[in-house]
């Protein structure tokens, strides 16, 4: 699943438990005007980063391009449209070189990251939790602009199993479930 642009958000200030509202949500995606077939695997979708507290308000984004991929290699594309407008592709990448030069910063020091780690840990084993995600933010500052297509592409070979994202100028590999 590759997807670009936004067509819409959708707010959900009461959060998943606001049914009627995940409704509209449902009837909305189903009113979009778009082109891509109606295979399975095709129409509007909606990315959204939920808090773990259903109760707690949620932002969803409807994309304006997505790509699919069937389990048998067959892909699908979908572009949501304005009125009147015509699909078209996304932008090609630009031909920018690569950055010959970077330097890395985390957010955290590694003194304060395996604290937090260790915390954690003994959290678990005092049964306080059955599960803890720990993120570590890195910072990285190049000589050039990062040409994001292909750091997206070695995050996906370099953790197949994993969920590659980029929304907003934030992008990684997670082992967890993005939905």
């Amino acid at each position: 699943l590759r997807a670009r642009g936004v067509a819409a958000r959708i707010e959900l200030p009461g959060g998943l438990t606001d049914l009627t509202r995940l409704d509209q949500v449902r009837d909305a995606l189903a009113a979009i005007p778009h082109e891509g077939g109606g295979a399975q695997g095709t129409g509007p979708i909606v990315f959204g980063a939920l808090p773990f507290d259903p109760t707690e308000p949620a932002s969803l984004i409807v994309p304006a391009w997505v790509e699919t991929r069937s389990a048998d290699g067959a892909v699908y594309r979908t572009t949501v449209l304005a009125s009147g407008e015509r699909a078209s592709e996304p932008a090609a990448t630009d031909a920018r070189g690569e950055p010959e030069s970077f330097h890395l910063r985390s957010e955290r020091s590694f003194e304060d990251w395996r604290e937090l780690v260790t915390r954690a840990l003994e959290d678990i084993a005092r049964a306080r939790f059955e599960k803890i995600v720990l993120a570590r933010a890195v910072r990285v500052e190049t000589d050039r602009p990062v040409r994001l297509v292909p750091v997206l592409r070695r995050l996906e070979g370099l953790f197949p199993e994993c969920t590659v994202f980029h929304v907003g100028g934030f992008f990684g590999a997670s082992p967890e479930l993005v939905i």
